[in-house]
């Protein structure tokens, strides 16, 4: 199983979020599964977003990501606060395992 959801920042998510004045994204978890938050950002490519694992189990659990932990596998990219477009949570598992995750109060810190 592999699925993404996506939470625009902007109307369809075509322009450009400004998040210089908050330091990160938090929200209370719960699933079972490999879950990454990801940020599609202005330049970036599909499969090289800036990135963060997260964990998650049966019970929920509340979660902060600051963005200084997104990471990306290209060298030399850097974060820019002003070219957030969204959030998309990532869930995976192997073939033929269930994954699943609930997320409530999002909100940016």
């Amino acid at each position: 199983p592999y699925v993404r959801l996506d939470f625009p920042l902007t109307p369809g998510a075509v322009e450009l979020a400004d998040l210089t004045r908050y330091r990160g994204l938090r929200f209370e978890a719960r699933g079972e599964g490999v879950f990454r938050l990801l940020a599609a950002t202005y330049g970036s490519r599909a499969g090289d977003s800036f990135a963060s694992p997260f964990s998650a189990s049966g019970e929920w659990r509340k979660i902060k990501i600051p963005f200084t932990a997104l990471q990306r596998s290209s060298a030399g990219a850097a974060w820019n606060p002003r070219a957030v477009r969204a959030f998309v949570f990532e869930i995976s598992a192997p073939p033929g395992a269930a994954a699943w995750l609930e997320l409530d109060n999002l909100a940016l810190y």
